[in-house]
């Protein structure tokens, strides 16, 4: 690129250095406390365990599939289909992709 091509106008503002202050506080909680803290627990009674029934083996079982056909059946597209045979061709016919035999 040339030189004195791209100008930039307005010309930018010097950098000037910046100084920041912090200034740090702590914040306190006065909490009173007792001079002794004691924690107990009651005996717990002793108690027998429930009863629980006994494991088995269960029985050796034979399995059943039972299918109900309705008596009267509804199709929404009964026969013969909306569109008569032969109304629908495709000329010319398509072209096979793969090579055939025909024996």
């Amino acid at each position: 690129m040339p030189a004195g091509l791209l100008v930039t106008v307005p010309l930018p503002v010097p950098v000037l250095d910046t100084v920041n202050a912090y200034a740090f506080s702590a914040k306190l909680a006065v909490t009173d406390l007792a001079a002794s803290i004691v924690t107990m627990q009651a005996p717990v009674p002793e108690q027998p365990l429930p009863l629980q029934p006994v494991k088995v083996e269960p029985v050796a079982a034979e399995a059943l599939s039972v299918t109900t056909v309705l008596v009267a059946y509804a199709s929404e597209q009964p026969e013969p289909q909306s569109m008569p045979t032969g109304s629908l061709v495709t000329v010319p016919l398509p072209v096979p992709a793969l090579e055939t035999v025909n024996k």
